[in-house]
């Protein structure tokens, strides 16, 4: 099996160590280009634009269009279009906030909207 190409967390990018980054995926689309199929080292939080394509996590596909927002946990394998012309930003989460901030995460997704990020991936599968 060839090799996953993998987006890392830089903790030490500006300094001190950064527990969460913003990226705009106009930064990341010509790795992506390259690379459509990748993996995260930290936990992610995609927050779409402009977009009017299909993209699989960890199996799961779904079209994505403004207004979407992807989420996944550090491992899970991201499939975009080499072609992909996603706008937005992607939020990075450091694997050192750890249980902590995965539990906050989940919990106020819930509130936000009414179910889990699982229960939300799955009722918008195409």
């Amino acid at each position: 099996m060839k090799d996953i190409y993998t987006f890392k967390f830089w903790k030490h990018k500006y300094g001190p160590e950064l527990l969460v980054d913003i990226v705009d995926y106009a930064v990341m689309l010509p790795p992506i280009r390259r690379h459509p199929t990748f993996t995260e080292t930290f936990y992610s939080v995609t927050i779409v634009l402009d977009a009017d394509e299909t993209i699989s996590v960890d199996g799961t596909s779904g079209h994505i269009e403004h207004g979407s927002v992807v989420t996944s946990i550090p491992g899970e394998v991201w499939q975009l279009s080499p072609e992909s012309q996603l706008k937005g930003f992607n939020e990075e989460v450091s694997e050192t906030l750890g249980f902590e901030i995965s539990t906050y995460f989940i919990r106020s997704f819930g509130k936000r909207y009414g179910v889990t990020p699982l229960q939300y991936r799955k009722s918008n599968k195409e």
